[in-house]
């Protein structure tokens, strides 16, 4: 079953477009999803307001018991508020941009933490609240926030229909469903968008991790620091990135995986400041993608002209048309936007090559469990195959075994 809205609650809204959009009528008639959000879950949605009059619509998530008869200013909601920009419980709080008609709001909810980011046409505005275990089971909400003044908005929960890029670590929220059917066998995606994760300590820790750098701006901005999977700002209260020497606006950064490694693509993100000068203008604009076995003989992998990020929380992906294995990856900065200060780079990502579970059968389970929304790259080789195995029988746990294997076994023995 596909995530929708709960059409249950019925007066004064009319459902549409597989009761995905929805007028609402008044603000006493807010819309809610059709199941609480799993836990321990870190899921993305977007909602884009259709029509809406002076920005009057919030959006967010409501608990069980926020009200869906009246209109609910309780600590039963975390909302966003479209025509003051301000984040709401039982009052409101400085927060971000106003939004209103034609815009698409992003909703981040990580409930390992219990926080709530929102974007406004993909631009984080930051986290909005951090207190969402505290709630219970919560729901994609979304109200009017005046009265006689309609609102129509429509929610996008499958990754295939959003607009913007999902925020790394998040799924979609509607993210099961296609399965894959050749010669009679079955088959899931299971790698979409998988990152390594490298978490660097230093420039040559974790072991047996590698970076090095043409240059760097001091010790407080070495190499490393663009793969240590965080943005988090520095405790000096400068921001986590790499910068080249001071004036120096070329250069390399690389990393040693220490073996070599299969990836797909990389993501680039650029420091956390707003300020455009020492931001985004000193991102790559024209940039070389490298390869290598043995760190002296380098292949091109890819050439970038033009590139540019429009926002200081932008990740940008850059995929490749098939998978590459190296063991030092390096991207050589020849010029960037129009920063006059240095290099400047926040985070670097290395994108997983896809991975095929076959399946034994395609029943229900398997879908809800092992199915995609949005089968992206199909034209990109596969290069690793897992049998999956399942005990149907003894229903023993989750009874789901994945094993890698260069071929299918010619027999399968259960202990």
């Amino acid at each position: 079953m596909r995530y929708t809205l709960d059409t249950s609650y019925s007066t004064g809204r009319v459902y549409s477009n597989g009761d995905r959009t929805v007028l609402m009528t008044n603000n006493i008639y807010p819309v809610r999803g059709i199941k609480p959000l799993e836990k321990n879950k870190k899921l993305y949605w977007e909602v884009k307001c259709e029509k809406v009059t002076n920005g009057y619509v919030v959006i967010g998530v409501g608990n069980v018991n926020a009200s869906m008869n009246s209109y609910d200013e309780t600590l039963n909601r975390r909302v966003y508020y479209g025509s003051s920009g301000q984040a709401w419980t039982n009052t409101g709080k400085v927060y971000g941009a106003i939004y209103g008609e034609g815009d698409t709001v992003g909703i981040a909810v990580d409930l390992t933490v219990g926080t709530v980011t929102f974007y406004k046409n993909g631009a984080s505005q930051g986290i909005a609240f951090n207190d969402l275990t505290s709630m219970g089971d919560i729901y994609p909400y979304a109200s009017a926030n005046q009265p006689n003044t309609p609102a129509t908005a429509t929610f996008n929960f499958a990754k295939k229909d959003l607009k913007y890029s999902i925020p790394q670590g998040y799924k979609a929220l509607d993210f099961g469903g296609v399965l894959l059917q050749s010669n009679n066998k079955i088959y899931s995606l299971e790698s979409i968008d998988k990152w390594y994760e490298t978490k660097m300590t230093s420039n040559n820790s974790p072991v047996p991790l590698v970076a090095s750098a043409s240059s760097s701006y001091s010790t407080d901005y070495l190499p490393w620091r663009a793969f240590d999977g965080s943005l988090v700002d520095l405790p000096n209260g400068g921001n986590n990135c790499w910068l080249t020497s001071n004036r120096v606006l070329t250069g390399y950064i690389q990393l040693d995986f220490g073996k070599n490694t299969n990836i797909s693509g990389f993501s680039l993100t650029p420091r956390q400041n707003s300020d455009v000068a020492v931001g985004i203008n000193c991102m790559p604009k024209n940039f070389t993608f490298l390869g290598s076995d043995d760190g002296i003989n380098y292949s091109v992998i890819n050439e970038y002209k033009n590139e540019s990020w429009t926002h200081h929380t932008q990740e940008r992906t850059f995929t490749f048309k098939k998978p590459v294995s190296y063991r030092y990856y390096k991207l050589d900065v020849k010029e960037i936007n129009g920063g006059t200060l240095y290099v400047a780079i926040g985070e670097i990502k290395f994108l997983k090559p896809m991975i095929i579970n076959e399946l034994p059968i395609a029943s229900m389970k398997n879908f809800v469990n092992y199915g995609q929304t949005s089968l992206l790259n199909l034209s990109l080789p596969i290069t690793t195959k897992n049998y999956t195995l399942q005990d149907i029988v003894s229903k023993n746990g989750q009874g789901l075994w994945t094993a890698k294997l260069d071929r299918k076994p010619l027999s399968i023995s259960f202990k």
